[in-house]
């Protein structure tokens, strides 16, 4: 039996080494030996707003839910429409993106954040015990932290002898018993400076994100059912069953954990900002999931849930979207360094980092601001009105037709302020992903829900959503639990693990060791199937860290004829096959000029005639069935009546 250590307060050694620690060191798992990168390589010198162009106009100028049907032709008024630019994808292709060791090690120093390759993975495991009732919040919120900082630690255990530090050790304690669960942690990346080193155990100053987590130990079967079970009904984070193991380690040593010292390192204001960053990723991801039902557009990440990673590694996901200045808002976002002329953006995000919900304050304190910086000139009138209707709450949901027919470029921020004002309280998350599922929203939608997702922050969101009841048959071909997709990490891929991985290091600073993903036996690589669509759909899939990404859009069937009407007169003649169908539609005709027949410059068969436009809205309104549309284009072309 291991000899228990002195019950006295001990005075702990900083930055000592790990004895009964065991390091292995494993080669490059996932890049090549043709695409090797110095330690030291950068990809960029500058700040994190320096990191692309900064976007002249407010972000963003334009945007709507369908980016990929916007034409540029359609740009108007210097306006910008972003489009989300997607290519084939080769074998080469996806393995060239898959090594995490060569895109990943970004750190952070005085405002700069750099992307640099460290060729080799120092592994350090260790392990942290503690009570089955405990052990929800960390899954729950993405991060293990010290029991100081938890509001829900019911359950005494080990943690709470030094609530300012993770106990972790190379064993269980002399109190070890049932209801205690050992995690099996790789602690790589913590700093020698965060740790203090005792005989049978180490105290760490810091915080572990959940994609550190090896193994979790339970010692029965009825131990490991009852924590995936509260997992579920809690919305505790969720588990993958692979990551529980019953039965403990053989011969793992006792050992007892004495008081010591009170810590002096604070991690509050980290603990809030990678909970906020990660819960607007997080929350993000569903968002065409969200909106299926009402755009016929499926994509199993959203855009802007890569956008808002590529904030932090520029280089992830690169395959599937492409967005830099989509991504610089969220570098504003998460580094809470907005531009001092978007002097209302830069409230906004001050605002989201604050936890209380939104009230009439916030928008009395909006409506203030938004008059002293002068950003809706000559529109005051309308801009107070909406502020009005925002303090009336079975009203507030109309200001945002309004807003939009604004002119100023501010308009984005007040959008954004609205949506928070409605949404904002954190009694009611899922309401928001009710109401988009219902009515998405024409533009911003996706930056709105975002910056929502934010202010929530990851601990409050659920682990799945609500079952949606508007989503076709069809779809179910992707995925069987499309209706009901989960919004916490599933932790089974390299994808999720990445993606926690790279907010945790964003956040809490440099990169001391990657990830190595030899260590995990319980993620997998998902399955790539085609399933079988008709041809009204456009479908398209790849891997991505393990990780399926589906795009399946429905195609529509009118763009295979609209270059047809086109073709047609401005002015549709009465007796013409088309002419005949606008009839039926009772379409109104366009003014008549009898001059034109009294002297023979127009004959009398085409002098009552239909507004093309009028035609193509009607046929866009769904107002003629398409089959016989293209009948009746098809004797027009017969009859030379296209031109």
């Amino acid at each position: 039996m291991a000899k228990k250590s002195s019950t006295k307060e001990k005075v702990p050694q900083k930055g000592a080494s790990l004895s009964g620690f065991m390091a292995t060191v494993t080669g490059n798992l996932f890049g090549n030996e043709d695409n090797k990168v110095n330690d030291d390589t950068q990809i960029e010198a500058g700040s994190e707003l320096d990191m692309v162009e900064t976007i002249k106009k407010e972000i963003p100028l334009e945007i709507t839910n369908n980016q990929e049907l916007v034409k540029e032709s359609e740009l108007k008024n210097n306006e910008k429409y972003f489009e989300t630019p997607k290519k084939p994808l080769s074998e080469n292709d996806i393995n060239k993106y898959s090594g995490y060791s060569r895109y990943d090690g970004q750190h952070k120093h005085d405002g700069k954040i750099t992307y640099g390759q460290k060729q080799y993975v120092n592994t350090l495991t260790a392990f942290f015990e503690v009570h089955i009732g405990n052990v929800l919040q960390y899954f729950g919120a993405g991060v293990i932290y010290p029991t100081k900082y938890s509001s829900q630690n019911a359950f005494s255990d080990i943690q709470a002898i030094n609530s300012d530090y993770l106990t972790l050790s190379n064993g269980k304690s002399n109190t070890f018993n049932a209801d205690n669960v050992l995690l099996k942690l790789d602690i790589s990346n913590v700093k020698e400076s965060d740790i203090s080193d005792f005989k049978d155990y180490k105290l760490v100053s810091t915080a572990i994100p959940i994609s550190r987590i090896i193994k979790l130990y339970v010692s029965n079967e009825g131990v490991k059912q009852r924590l995936l079970e509260e997992s579920q009904l809690r919305d505790g984070g969720i588990i993958p069953e692979e990551l529980i193991t019953v039965g403990l380690p053989n011969e793992l040593p006792t050992i007892s954990v004495s008081r010591s010292m009170p810590g002096t390192v604070d991690l509050t204001n980290n603990l809030d900002r990678f909970d906020k960053i990660l819960g607007l990723i997080a929350g993000t991801k569903n968002y065409n999931v969200l909106t299926l039902g009402k755009t016929d557009i499926y994509k199993s990440l959203s855009d802007h849930f890569f956008y808002a990673i590529q904030a932090i590694d520029p280089l992830f996901a690169k395959e599937i979207v492409i967005s830099s200045q989509h991504s610089e808002f969220y570098k504003w976002l998460f580094a809470n360094d907005v531009p001092k002329d978007r002097v209302l953006l830069g409230w906004l995000i001050n605002r989201i980092y604050d936890d209380s919900n939104f009230t009439d304050k916030d928008t009395k304190a909006f409506r203030q601001l938004s008059s002293s910086s002068k950003g809706f000139i000559h529109e005051e009138k309308l801009v107070d009105r909406i502020f009005s209707l925002l303090q009336k709450s079975l009203e507030r949901k109309s200001v945002f037709k309004e807003i939009l027919e604004l002119e100023s470029q501010q308009k984005f921020a007040l959008y954004l302020f609205a949506f928070l004002r409605i949404y904002g309280t954190k009694t009611n998350p899922e309401l928001p992903r009710l109401d988009i599922s219902k009515n998405p929203p024409v533009k911003f939608g996706e930056y709105s829900f975002a910056v929502l997702n934010m202010f929530f922050g990851y601990k409050l969101l659920r682990n799945t959503e609500d079952r949606l009841t508007n989503i076709s048959e069809e779809y179910f071909k992707l995925n069987k639990r499309i209706h009901k997709p989960t919004i916490k990490f599933e932790l089974n891929t390299k994808f999720d693990y990445l993606v926690i991985d790279k907010v945790f290091n964003y956040v809490f600073g440099e990169i001391k060791s990657e990830l190595n993903f030899a260590q995990f036996d319980h993620l997998f690589d998902q399955k790539n199937e085609t399933p079988s669509f008709g041809e009204n759909f456009n479908y398209s899939s790849t891997i991505i860290h393990g990780k399926s990404y589906q795009l399946l859009i429905k195609a529509n069937p009118l763009d295979s004829i609209m270059p047809q009407l086109m073709r047609l007169p401005n002015n549709i003649p009465l007796h013409s096959e088309i002419g005949l169908c606008c009839l039926r539609l009772r379409l109104k005709t366009n003014p008549a000029i009898f001059s034109g027949v009294l002297y023979n410059e127009v004959p009398f068969r085409e002098m009552v005639t239909f507004s093309r436009s009028v035609f193509i809205d009607a046929v866009k309104d769904n107002r003629v069935e398409v089959e016989e549309l293209k009948f009746r284009l098809k004797m027009a072309e017969k009859y030379k009546e296209l031109l």
